[in-house]
């Protein structure tokens, strides 16, 4: 390869010097042998590049489909509790326009007749009967036809007494018992009322609660999973930085080879790489290898240097 008789060969941009001509013709063999040899051949990277998801991540989706899948009971409840405030109202519709026609009066009337209006017509009979017993035990004691006609007139004015008096009773008696039911009625309505309006806005303040227990809830569930998925992105994201050091190690030592051959290509070529560039000044520097030889390196110490760095 590039062989001539002489000191030197030919190539493509100049003259090759004798003393040169050894490091060149090894650094070629070397890069032939690098690039067609076993070691030239395509190295696949066999360990995984990509860090899949930590257990905490996956431990945060799991937390999150299951949370999904929960559904809203708070939410559900809630709207339980909204559905029986709704019931209450029609109950108290219902309440607010039953009237005292529709009413069971006799349900109501019956307490007073009862214990009130009974009781008094008991004691008004049982009066009368008395005078009436007195009289005629009076009557019999005077004896003859004149006790007899008194003893009748008596009779027939206490009887007459006691049913008017009983009548009269009895009337007061049925309209107090119906004043008081009536009373009674209208109690009984606005308690029911009362209740009602308590219950609706218990149930109402209820749902409330619980809707907003049920954000708390799923507010804190979440703030939970979001911090397990920031602590397993971490984690992943520590071992995707263990993993890209790997398989930049991977590269160096692939391409360890190569570079020391364009190192050295380099400085045979007289043309600094990017390690030796930061050295460059502004005006025009001269080569390495006239460097090496105005130090006074001779060919021999030259071409000992470069096998050398060519290993």
């Amino acid at each position: 390869m590039g062989g001539g008789s002489g000191g030197s060969d030919q190539l493509g941009y100049g003259t090759l010097p004798w003393w040169a001509e050894g490091a060149h013709r090894s650094l070629i063999n070397k890069a032939e042998s690098f690039a067609y040899g076993d070691r030239g051949s395509y190295v696949p990277y066999e360990d995984a590049r990509i860090a899949g998801f930590s257990d905490a991540e996956l431990a945060a989706q799991q937390a999150r489909q299951d949370f999904y899948n929960a559904g809203d009971p708070s939410s559900e409840f809630a709207s339980n509790q909204l559905g029986m405030a709704g019931g209450i109202g029609s109950q108290m519709q219902d309440y607010a326009t039953r009237s005292w026609l529709d009413a069971d009066r006799n349900a109501y009337m019956n307490p007073y007749i009862e214990d009130v209006l009974n009781p008094q017509l008991r004691q008004a009979r049982e009066e009368f009967d008395s005078q009436l017993n007195r009289s005629q035990a009076d009557a019999i004691a005077a004896g003859g036809a004149i006790g007899s006609y008194r003893l009748g007139l008596q009779d027939n004015n206490l009887r007459a007494q006691k049913a008017q008096t009983l009548a009269d009773i009895r009337g007061r008696g049925m309209y107090d018992a119906y004043n008081d039911a009536r009373g009674m009625f209208s109690s009984d309505r606005d308690a029911a009322l009362a209740g009602l309006g308590a219950a609706g806005q218990m149930y109402q303040s209820t749902a409330a609660g619980a809707s907003q227990l049920g954000l708390e809830d799923q507010q804190r569930a979440l703030t939970r999973i979001a911090e397990l998925e920031r602590s397993g992105a971490t984690q992943r994201e520590m071992t995707q930085r263990e993993m890209d050091l790997a398989y930049q190690d991977f590269l160096n030592e692939r391409d360890f080879p190569m570079q020391r051959m364009q190192f050295l290509s380099s400085i045979l070529s007289g043309v600094p790489n990017a390690q030796l560039a930061g050295q460059q000044a502004s005006s025009p520097q001269p080569g390495l290898i006239s460097q090496l030889a105005s130090l006074g390196l001779g060919a021999a110490g030259i071409s000992q240097l470069v096998n050398g760095m060519n290993g």
